[in-house]
């Protein structure tokens, strides 16, 4: 076992250990703090609602969205609508095209920038040509970085990323994209340019990220991914929060490269992530229903310790 995946296993295991008491932070002393991940959010609009007001129960700051939240043309009506409990806090989301928002048409990619920016205040910092489609922010003691696959298919500005986590002095660094990085159900992936995505997992690796988020796939998924060599890093999955569950033989393309930890392909949900100083809890939340009320319910849950 190398030793990165045995530490992150040990900070899995307080995690765990956790949830049953108090968080004890570490040498960064921000206030524990919280945020979202939700994904293709069509669908299912009683789902979207409940987990809409579950981020608001639980005090959560910002969300993220891995994907798959407009109606393909630009618009994001019905998501508002969903989401209000949300966006009445002034909870901000911070959107990444997913496939269903891929076109580069220019009079779509204007639409979906405007309407982007009346959820969040996406940031006009992105690598030239990915201008509010590609970002970086930074919340409290962690930095954001938001990359878009569709601007060159299938692929993001590994170069770009780097740069920013090494311009950043934040103690975490949480990359999220709406592709996953190796082939799973869907065709469309990272991994479509194998050796773009090497680097770019690799580059990773290096800045010592802990974990990236993608989705589309429409299940959780979660799994150790490796690069070059013996060192590998958490690939998540986001579940859908509104789609219908997507069927899938798990079976990974290249089985080499990566190894499951867990995995749900029957519930909607979102992801919940706790900062307490220099680590992070990441929970999945599945949505089931209970003598008729919709409850959520941890169906994974792991720890990661700071980039920095």
């Amino acid at each position: 076992m190398n030793m990165k995946k045995a530490l992150c296993l040990f900070a899995a295991v307080a995690g765990i250990i956790a949830l049953g008491g108090c968080f004890t932070a570490g040498s960064d002393d921000t206030p524990e703090w919280k945020f979202a991940i939700v994904s293709d959010t069509n669908g299912n609009p009683e789902a979207l609602k409940a987990i809409a007001s579950d981020i608001v129960a639980n005090n959560c700051e910002i969300v993220l969205a891995t994907g798959n939240i407009s109606d393909g043309k630009g618009g994001m009506n019905e998501f508002k609508k969903d989401f209000a409990s949300v966006l009445e806090k002034n909870i901000p989301v911070y959107n990444i095209r997913g496939t269903l928002e891929s076109s580069n048409d220019e009079a779509v990619l204007k639409k979906y920038i405007e309407n982007s920016r009346t959820i969040a205040p996406v940031p006009d910092n992105g690598s030239e040509g990915e201008k509010g489609l590609s970002y970086s922010f930074v919340r409290k003691n962690a930095l954001f970085i938001g990359l878009d696959p569709f601007v060159k298919d299938c692929r993001v500005n590994s170069y770009w990323m780097t740069t920013e986590i090494q311009e950043s002095a934040t103690k975490h660094v949480f990359v999220y994209s709406s592709l996953s990085a190796f082939f799973m159900k869907d065709k469309q992936s990272l991994a479509s340019y194998p050796m773009l995505r090497d680097i770019f997992w690799n580059s990773m690796l290096k800045s010592d990220v802990p974990v990236y988020f993608g989705g589309n796939e429409k299940f959780y998924d979660r799994a150790w991914a490796y690069g070059t060599g013996s060192d590998a890093m958490h690939h998540v999955v986001c579940g859908p929060a509104a789609a219908t569950p997507a069927k899938w033989n798990g079976v990974y393309q290249e089985k080499s490269l990566i190894e499951r930890e867990a995995q749900d392909r029957k519930n909607n949900g979102y992801m919940l992530v706790t900062v307490y100083g220099s680590d992070a809890r990441i929970e999945w939340k599945g949505l089931s229903e209970e003598n008729g009320k919709k409850v959520f319910k941890t169906i994974d849950s792991f720890s990661v310790d700071s980039a920095k």
